[in-house]
């Protein structure tokens, strides 16, 4: 996507850029049929707690926010205050998890997938990771690329996917003039394929006046 756009739209809807990528990954779970029985979304966020020399693996906390995905298409504001409310608990309170995700490395694939249903919840979860602006660097391995994708190292069987209720997790980083997205979705019978997949992530763009080139 274009980042200049992007920002234009977070201006005009009176957010930040954050607030704005998180609702269209609220739009993207509606689509996908990733809400509780009360319509909402359950948006996991992970939150850096890397300091400086800070050498430790894992080193993230986590948010949930429960989010209208209706309520956020036209008016996200209120996605926004939740958001900064749950940043301000988890100062004050902290969490139960994060101590305990150093060890994830060291566990067996299959403990690690029951670690990774207690982390999220059993309630359809949709994980949505910020990862800000890049160094322009980041985008120039050996020259300049046209195109920068971060993705999850996991491969899950179809029995994990659906034993997990399905998965929805985006990934979002900027680099340069260019805002980048990459979705990891899976809804059984429903959402199994990249083809299933892209025009409901183009319609979810679309919710919120963003659009962008597929890959």
């Amino acid at each position: 996507m274009d980042a200049a756009a992007s920002k234009r739209r977070t201006s005009d809807l009176g957010v930040a850029s954050n607030t704005l990528i998180m609702a269209f990954t609220a739009r993207l779970a509606l689509r996908m049929g990733r809400v509780d029985a009360s319509g909402r979304v359950k948006l996991v966020l992970p939150v850096s707690d890397r300091r400086s020399s800070d050498r430790r693996g894992n080193a993230l906390r986590s948010i949930t926010v429960m989010v209208d995905p209706d309520a956020c298409r036209n008016d996200p504001r209120a996605l926004q205050r939740d958001m900064k409310a749950a940043l301000a608990s988890l100062i004050r309170h902290g969490d139960d998890l994060s101590p305990v995700l150093p060890l994830i490395p060291y566990v067996p694939l299959w403990l690690a997938r029951h670690l990774e249903r207690a982390a999220l919840g059993a309630d359809l979860p949709v994980g949505c990771s910020l990862a800000g602006e890049l160094p322009l660097d980041v985008h120039r391995p050996c020259g300049e690329a046209s195109l920068l994708q971060i993705a999850p190292l996991e491969r899950y069987t179809a029995a994990e996917l659906e034993r997990l209720g399905g998965l929805l997790f985006i990934l979002c980083h900027r680099v340069g003039e260019r805002l980048f997205a990459t979705v990891s979705g899976y809804a059984k019978d429903r959402v199994t394929t990249r083809a299933e997949l892209a025009p409901i992530v183009r319609d979810a763009l679309a919710d919120m006046g963003l659009c962008g080139a597929l890959s």
